[in-house]
């Protein structure tokens, strides 16, 4: 990289359709738009910065809960979430500063 190339750090949130969550870290070689659960495609995404760690993911509506064993209560599978709309996005958790 030259000396005024910036760098990124980050990754992705996706949603199927089907409301499972899954995300990638932006440099991820195989990374995919397909749900890891279902195949399916995402039916929403978004991308969270964190260069400088001033933004997490989104806060995502939990349709179901993930299924757990009546036994040992061991997760048997993803929780579901609600699709987001597109003003769904990463949240800003910065300090604020009077500059």
């Amino acid at each position: 990289m030259g000396a005024n190339a910036m760098s990124y750090e980050g990754y992705e949130v996706f949603v199927c359709l089907d409301g499972h969550r899954w995300s990638h870290d932006v440099y991820d070689p195989g990374r995919s738009r397909s749900c890891p659960y279902c195949q399916k495609d995402a039916a929403w995404s978004c991308s969270v910065d964190q260069t400088n760690c001033e933004y997490e993911g989104p806060k995502l509506e939990i349709a179901e809960q993930a299924p757990t064993c009546k036994c040992c209560g061991q997760t048997t599978g993803p929780a579901r979430y609600v699709v987001p709309g597109p003003e769904v996005k990463a949240v800003y958790v910065g300090v604020e500063t009077d500059e």
